[in-house]
Order: structure tokens, then C-alpha cells, then sequence
């Protein structure tokens, strides 16, 4: 056997709803003749002559066809399933949502970019570049997933498609003419549906005609007995005026031109030659609203108020007696004749067209294989309709449940209920439960056959809890209830209304105080009126929305279904992330066109770079790269009288005055312990334009020299310092640098353009090597300390070795002080000269 997609039917709320199941139909089903010459359905491998020797093809060959499209269907359906996952797993990620964020975050950053926000652009560009990155590789997991799937189903579908056009001719058509036939199965199904609508409603009524005479004469009595209160309906008004309302899918129009429905008025009139299921259950449903609960009426002033009829309440009991029986009669005959004319019409419908397609086709149409296909398809639709209908049943006598225990609550309801109607309920749907489970196991077990459906509904003597036994078995039940919500209505309850109306003709109006009170009891006994009503309405339900419940049926599938394989549409390719443009800065016209005050940073230190003591930092406002005058610290003299600033800190070297060494000429002495002579140290010079940024195109540098000797500035390739002289100080000195081509204003005498602006000019500039200037020796004399001669162009790392002498004593000769003297003046003046290199 072949498994076969199609559809399942239940209904919810009325409606019917399709999903897909497997229809199992019989190997070899088609048969594919010429003239009278016919494939043996029982031999699978018969060879079934067309209308050329070549064009010869057996059952086998057209299962085998069917197969391949079917399975490639199925995996073309979970190839592109798989495809749109992946896809829609990266588009609707969190990771992508936040990138698309922090993408457009820093556009707006890098569109609005200055020169003082250069370095945050720069780290928010960094960031937002590695989350790009991040974002194209899962894009790309996701794009090979999508390739690798349209692939393979793109590659099944064209093997089948060569398959497909191998088919003789005649098979090719017909398989044309079922795909355009299948395309109409909308119309088709309607135009089914109409016909046998119509003539099941007809047969249904026309077969209960003794049982329905009798329920009309309990709806005329209780009509009489009500005339006081009619009761009313909820109705609407279309734009031309008309009034109208629907019950159970029957529509009533108004009757006596008052503007609204009433069953006395509108309803009942209409009912006197009942025409299909649904009159019958709004006859019912009108006796039990007049025999059970209390109506919807209006009173005078057209208020909407609860009111009984007392000639209702003294017919009520005596016409349930008589309308339930003559109801569940006609509704069980009804029932049943509906439902073997709907599987007659249906069956005879659906093979008239097959009948034609293989006519049209030049084929010979298989009965047989119709005939196994078709009790397959009904018994799967009959169990489906039986599992859903059963359930409704179940689903109203819960929802009852839970007004009777809401009524519970109400001591008029537990001293009045002459049943235990909570306990009573609660077996019938523990009892309704197990004969649905008792019943599906029963119809599975029973052969597929045309009148399955019929076996379902009534039981055929085939089945014991049929839909039919399960509804006659809950009705009967609960109808029995209304002996107890029956009198509350009628007696009790007006005698406890002590603001109530009773008008002459014996009406009783609530007052609205009272049914408010007690509205767990009017809505448990409206409730079950409603509940009897929706179990007969479940119950004849089959006819709902026929249409879409007969569709499944009148489309062509299975082994008849030999059109061509469905194209697969590729799953589009997910779009790669939009990557981060580098910012431009727009820092030129931003920047002030004279020197600005900024505020530095002093630090005062001594010769060995750290912080003194007893002097804090402070800051000062002046304009970078301008000599000043070195500020005044006090307790403290700085060593340079004066300072070229630089933006940022500044390293600054500050002598104790009453260092116990002033008057010796360099002062030595710090605030913390410093080396006998000055050495040189490791210092990092960082090229910066005029407002302290890094330049772009010079990185930093180190160079070794004495801290606080004054030495010609490190040359950059490309820049020229502004300053000539540097007097550096321990650990890293701001140096400010400009462009040597820069077309700005030269003349201006302090160079205001920065190093960003500087890019405008020198597009794609790669950074040029850092020329530390070499360290020339210094030439200053040197005292000879032995005889207080000169010696020239001795530096101050080749003194001469005076280790064999002795530190001079107290009461030396003033030689050998002033040798003292000499040697501390050239060890911390350490003067120096740098020569330059050639700048390239």
C-alpha cells in the first residue's frame, strides 16, 4: 500500500477545520487501457497497451512515478522548512536586531564626528567592525544551510520532472486535466454541497413527520400559554432596515414590523412547516426556555427584565413529558436520513467527475480502485468526525457543570434542587466518556465500507455507541434536570422576590435586585436549556459548513493523481550585514582659527620623575606650546625659569630652597633620595598636535637622555617641531608637531591646524619612520681635578678615573675643593649637544 496526502475534518465552533492525514490507497488502482485492453489491477506488472508499443506503461510504473513526486514533495516541503528555520533564526536573532541598532548608532556618531570626539568614534568603530564581523559569519552559516537545501530540492525536483515527461501522453493528460480539475474543487464542492443540503434536509424532515406533528403542537401550546411574555431574541438590523435573526443557522425575519424578533411574534409562524434540522432544534429550544428558566422579555417601557408566565408554569411539566420524546425521535430519524443521503449524493458527485477527466484523457476508469479509494477516505473522515463530535458533547456538559457548581453557592438552589444535579451531571459525563472510548475502538476495528459513515452516525447494528446512542444517552439525562429548574422558576422564586411584578394575567416580572442576587441560578437554569439545545445542535451538526467538509473528498488524489511534480520556489538568501564605514572626521572647520586657553596639568617632580612630597599637582589655564614662566611652587624652585606647556600633564622638576646644597650651583637635592649625578633615563616623546591629540601619522618614540638637559627636538619625517629646544622631563613628554606641507597659516606664528585636520591634505598617507635624533656627546669643559687643566671635548660619560683619590677633607686646599665643585657642576648640568639628522 502507498501512503497518500490528505485531509482530516473537525469542527470547532461550528466550523470545520481540514488538517493532513495519510490515505491509504491500494497499490495498482489505476487502470490505464486502449480500447478494451485493460491492466490487470491484480498484477502489478501487466503491461497496459496506449496507443503506440512505445507508449506502453504498467501500474507499477505509474506507483513508481508517484512515489518519487511524493517523496520529493515531502522532502522539498522539509527542505524548505528547514531553509526558511535558518533564515528566519538569523533575521529575527537578538544578535542581529542589537547589530542593526549599533550600526545605526554609530552612523549617527560618525556623521556628526569632531576632532573632540575623534577617539570615541574611533573606539565605537572598533566595536561596532567586530560585531560586523561577527554578524557576516552567521549570516553566512545561515546562507550555506538555505544553499544547501534549495539545492537538493531543486536537484529532486528536476529528476522527478524527467520522470514526469518519460509518462506516456495520455497519462500526462490526464494528470493536466486533474490539476485543473483540483483548481475547482471550491465550486465544485459548493455546487455538491447546495444539492445535497437541500435534498438531506428535505428527506430528514420528511422522514420524522409523526414525531415532528407532535413537537409542533407542544410549541403551539406553550405558544398559547406564553403569549403574556414573549420572549425575545437577539436580531440585527441591516442598512435598508430590515430586522432579522439567525438560530442554529436558520434565519427569521420580522414578522409584525415592530423592530425586533420574538419566537411568539416572528419565529414560531415560520416554524409550522419545518424544513430542516434546524427549525426542529429551535422548536425544542423554545420549550425548554418556557418550561425551565425564566425569559428574556421587555416590559412596558422596554427594559429588558426576567419574567415566567403562569400559564406557562402550569403547562410546562406536561409539555416536556410529550415534546422531548417526539424530540429525540424526530432528531434520531432525521439524523439518520440526513446522513445516508449525504454519502449517496457525495459518492455518486464525486465519480461522475473522475468519470469525465478519464473520458476527456482517453482512459479507461478503474471502479474497483475508485470504490477501495473512496470507503478509505470516508472511514477516515467518519472516525476524525466522530472524535470531534463526541468531544463537543463532552466539552457542553463540563461547561454546565461549572454553572451548576456555581450555583452551588446559592442556598435557594441547594434547598430547592430536587436532584443532586452536581453529582447527577458528573456520572453522565463519566458514563458519556467511557462510551466514547468503548465506541472509537469499535469503529476502528470495522472494515471501510460506503455507508461508514452512516455506521457512525446510527449504529447500523454494527456498533453499540454510536453518535446517535452517545446524544440519546446525554439528552435523556439532563432533560431530566429541568424537574428541578422547572418549579425554582416557576414558584420559588417568585415567592421569594418581594419587589417583583405580578400582573393580571398572572406575568411575574424579577426585580432587577433580585435576579442580580440570585444570578448563579438564572444562568445555571438558562444554562441548561442552552446545553440540551447545543448537544442537539452538535448532533446534527453534520451539514455545518458542508462545503469545506466534502471538499477533501471531491479532490482528485491518491492513485488517480498523476500530474507533475510541483516546482520548488528557492528560499531567498538571507541579506549580509551592512559593514561599518570608517569615520571622517570633521575636525577643520570645528577648530578655532587663533590659539585657545586650556587648562594643564602641573606636576611637580624631581630630577628622577617622581612626584614631590610636599607639592601637589595643580592645574593652570595657558595656551600649549607658548613659553611661560616656569609657575612658582612654594618651598620650591623650579630648575627651568621657563616652560613650553604642552597639553595634558606636564612633568615639571622642583629644588627644595633650603636644601642644605644651594649655592653649589646645580641643585641635587629632592624631596626624595637622588643619585649623587645625574643619569640618563628611558623617555618616551608622543607627537601631538595642538590640542594634545596623538598625531595619526607619527607614533611614539622613546630616546635616552638626562631629564631636565635642555636638547635640540626629536625630528619626525613629514612634521616640524614647534619648538626647537626640548627640555624633557622622566616618563612621557607631549611634543608638538606640525605638517611640513600643510597649505594653512604658516605665518600665523603658533600653528593651530591638528594632525586630523592634516589628513585632509594627505589622502591614503601611509606613517612615515620615526628619525630619533642621535645623542651627541657633550663638549662642555671638564676641570681636569689632578692639575686643574682643561680637557677638551671630554664628555661627561669619560671622566677621568679619579678613584684613587680621596674625598677632600675639612681644612684641604681650596684646590682640591674647587675640583669638587667642578665635578658635581658637570655631572647634574649635564649639558649636551644633539646634532641633526637629515630630514627625508
Amino acid at each position: 500500500m502507498n501512503g497518500q496526502t490528505h485531509y482530516k475534518m473537525y469542527k470547532a465552533n461550528k466550523h470545520w477545520i481540514y488538517v493532513g492525514i495519510t490515505l491509504m490507497v491500494m497499490t495498482g488502482a489505476v487502470a490505464i487501457t486502449s480500447g478494451n485492453v485493460r491492466a490487470d489491477v491484480n498484477d502489478p506488472t501487466a503491461a497496459a497497451p496506449l496507443d503506440a508499443p512505445d507508449d506502453s506503461i504498467t501500474t507499477a510504473a505509474v506507483s513508481a512515478y508517484q512515489s518519487d513526486r511524493d517523496a520529493y514533495q515531502s522532502m522539498a516541503s522539509t527542505a524548505s522548512a528547514s531553509a526558511t528555520q535558518a533564515a528566519d533564526e538569523y533575521n529575527s536573532s537578538s544578535a542581529t536586531s542589537d547589530y542593526a541598532a549599533d550600526l545605526a548608532s554609530y552612523n549617527t556618531a560618525s556623521n556628526a564626528a569632531t576632532y573632540d570626539t575623534k577617539a570615541e568614534v574611533l573606539s565605537q568603530y572598533n566595536d561596532t567592525a567586530s560585531e560586523y564581523a561577527v554578524q557576516v559569519s552567521a549570516a553566512n552559516s545561515a546562507n550555506t544551510v538555505i544553499e544547501q537545501q534549495n539545492n537538493s530540492a531543486q536537484a529532486s525536483y528536476e529528476s522527478v520532472q524527467t520522470k514526469y515527461d518519460a509518462l506516456p501522453a495520455k497519462i500526462k493528460t490526464a494528470g493536466a486535466l486533474i490539476t485543473e480539475y483540483n483548481k475547482t474543487t471550491d465550486t465544485v464542492s459548493a455546487d455538491i454541497a447546495a444539492k445535497i443540503t437541500k435534498e438531506s434536509n428535505t428527506n430528514a424532515v420528511t422522514a420524522s413527520t409523526s414525531s415532528l406533528s407532535n413537537l409542533l403542537k407542544s410549541v403551539n401550546k406553550a405558544k398559547g400559554a406564553n403569549s403574556a411574555t414573549p420572549i425575545t431574541v437577539a436580531s440585527s438590523t441591516d442598512g435598508s432596515g430590515a430586522v432579522t435573526a439567525t438560530l442554529f443557522g436558520a434565519t427569521y425575519t420580522d414578522q409584525n414590523g415592530d423592530g425586533k424578533i420574538t419566537f411568539e411574534d416572528d419565529i414560531i409562524p415560520e416554524l409550522q412547516t419545518p424544513t430542516s434540522l434546524a427549525d426542529v432544534t429551535v422548536m425544542f429550544y423554545y420549550l425548554k426556555r418556557v418550561a425551565d428558566t425564566a425569559l428574556d422579555s421587555t416590559d412596558a417601557n422596554g427594559t429588558a427584565v426576567k419574567a415566567v408566565s403562569a400559564g406557562a408554569a402550569a403547562t410546562s411539566m406536561d409539555l416536556m413529558n410529550t415534546a422531548s420524546g417526539a424530540f429525540k425521535t424526530s432528531g434520531s430519524t432525521a439524523e439518520a436520513a440526513l446522513v445516508k443521503s449525504i454519502q449517496t449524493e457525495l459518492k455518486t458527485d464525486l465519480e461522475n467527475k473522475l468519470k469525465d477527466i478519464y473520458s476527456q484523457a482517453g482512459m479507461t476508469f478503474d471502479e474497483a480502485a475508485f470504490d477501495a479509494t473512496y470507503v478509505e477516505q470516508l472511514k477516515q473522515i467518519a472516525i476524525d468526525n466522530y472524535k470531534e463530535q463526541t468531544a463537543a458533547f463532552l466539552q457542553t456538559l463540563n461547561d454546565l457543570l461549572v454553572k451548576f457548581q456555581a450555583a452551588t453557592t446559592d442556598t435557594v438552589w441547594t434547598s430547592n434542587s430536587t436532584n443532586p444535579l452536581v453529582g447527577g451531571l458528573k456520572t453522565v459525563i463519566a458514563k458519556a466518556t467511557q462510551q466514547v472510548t468503548e465506541g472509537l475502538a469499535e469503529i476502528k476495528a470495522l472494515p471501510a465500507s460506503d455507508d461508514f459513515l452512516e455506521t457512525v452516525y446510527s449504529g447500523n447494528n454494527k456498533i453499540t455507541n454510536s453518535i446517535n446512542s452517545i446524544w440519546s444517552t446525554i439528552n435523556s439525562s439532563i432533560d431530566n434536570y429541568g424537574r428541578s429548574t422547572s418549579p425554582m422558576m416557576k414558584t420559588v422564586l417568585p415567592g421569594l422576590d418581594t419587589n417583583g411584578v405580578k400582573s393580571a394575567a398572572g406575568t411575574f416580572t424579577f426585580s432587577n435586585e433580585f435576579v442580580a442576587s440570585h444570578q448563579v441560578i438564572f444562568d445555571a437554569a438558562i444554562g441548561l436549556a442552552d446545553a440540551i439545545t447545543k448537544l442537539a445542535e452538535e448532533f446534527f451538526g453534520v451539514t455545518d459548513d458542508l462545503q469545506q467538509t466534502i471538499q477533501p473528498l471531491v479532490t482528485i488524489s491518491g492513485s488517480f493523481d498523476v500530474s507533475a511534480p510541483t516546482a520548488y520556489t528557492n528560499v531567498a538568501a538571507v541579506a549580509l550585514p551592512t559593514a561599518p564605514a570608517k569615520p571622517v572626521i570633521q575636525g577643520v572647520d570645528k577648530e578655532p582659527t587663533t590659539p585657545q586657553a586650556r587648562t594643564i596639568t602641573i606636576i611637580p617632580v624631581d630630577l628622577s620623575g617622581n612626584p614631590l612630597e610636599f607639592a601637589p599637582s595643580f592645574t593652570i589655564d595657558t595656551i600649549p606650546g607658548v613659553i611661560i614662566d616656569t609657575p612658582i611652587v612654594t618651598g620650591y624652585t623650579p630648575q627651568n625659569a621657563k616652560l613650553t606647556p604642552t597639553p595634558g600633564e606636564n612633568k615639571v622638576v622642583y629644588i627644595p630652597v633650603n636644601n642644605p646644597n644651594v649655592g653649589n650651583g646645580v641643585q641635587v637635592k629632592t624631596a626624595v633620595a637622588e643619585p649623587a649625578t645625574p643619569q640618563k633615563r628611558t623617555i618616551t616623546i608622543i607627537p601631538v598636535d595642538l590640542s594634545g591629540n596623538p598625531l595619526e601619522y607619527a607614533p611614539s618614540f622613546t630616546i635616552d637622555t638626562i631629564p631636565g638637559v635642555t636638547i635640540d627636538t626629536p625630528t619626525v619625517t613629514g612634521y616640524t617641531p614647534q619648538n626647537a629646544k626640548l627640555t624633557p622631563t622622566p616618563g612621557e613628554n607631549k611634543v608638538v608637531y606640525i605638517p611640513v606641507n600643510y597649505a594653512g597659516n604658516e605665518g600665523d606664528g603658533i600653528q593651530v591646524k591638528t594632525a586630523v585636520s592634516e589628513g585632509v591634505y594627505h589622502e591614503a598617507k601611509t606613517a612615515d619612520p620615526i628619525i630619533v635624533p642621535e645623542e651627541n656627546k657633550v663638549v662642555e669643559t671638564v676641570t681636569d681635578l689632578g692639575n686643574n687643566q682643561p680637557k677638551p671635548n671630554q664628555s661627561i660619560g669619560e671622566t677621568t678615573n679619579n678613584s684613587g683619590k680621596s674625598l677632600p677633607q675639612t681644612g684641604e686646599s681650596s684646590q682640591s675643593e674647587l675640583a669638587t665643585i667642578g665635578l658635581m657642576l658637570l655631572g647634574f648640568m649635564g649639558l649636551a649637544t644633539v646634532g641633526k639628522k637629515k630630514r627625508y
